[in-house]
């Protein structure tokens, strides 16, 4: 899926970001993972840093907040017993693992974008030729 760039607006905030329902502090790193600007548009070396940080984020996503809910879900759909693990139960575990999956897939998204940028413009930098 492409990214879709979203006009800067003054009332942006990058100290913390919205997943699954609620605000995940980012540690003061200013984050965009609304990705205001198009990474083109920016100096190679913030694009560095803007990547940087994007790895950082979804490195910690994965290890913090999607792979204990997509563990909670597998542990959930173990149990056989229907008293333990209700219908509704295993919908919200799902729902809160694909909730997860979606932001990772968002930085995810935005991380290959910035990536993408810098390696265009270090190759027209350095007079590398596609392959």
């Amino acid at each position: 899926m492409p990214v879709q760039w979203a006009a800067p607006s003054a009332s942006t905030q990058f100290l913390a970001v919205e997943c699954c329902g609620h605000q995940v502090p980012t540690q003061n790193r200013e984050i965009p993972v609304e990705f205001a600007k198009d990474p083109d548009t920016l100096p190679l070396a913030e694009r560095f840093l803007v990547s940087q940080m994007l790895a950082r984020e979804l490195s910690e996503h994965v290890r913090q907040t999607f792979l204990p809910r997509l563990s909670a879900l597998r542990h959930a759909a173990k149990e056989s017993d229907v008293e333990v693990v209700t219908d509704q139960e295993m919908h919200d575990r799902m729902k809160s693992a694909m909730e997860a999956d979606d932001y990772s897939s968002r930085l995810f998204a935005g991380l290959f974008a910035y990536l993408d940028s810098i390696e265009s413009e270090t190759r027209s930098m350095l007079g590398v030729v596609e392959w």
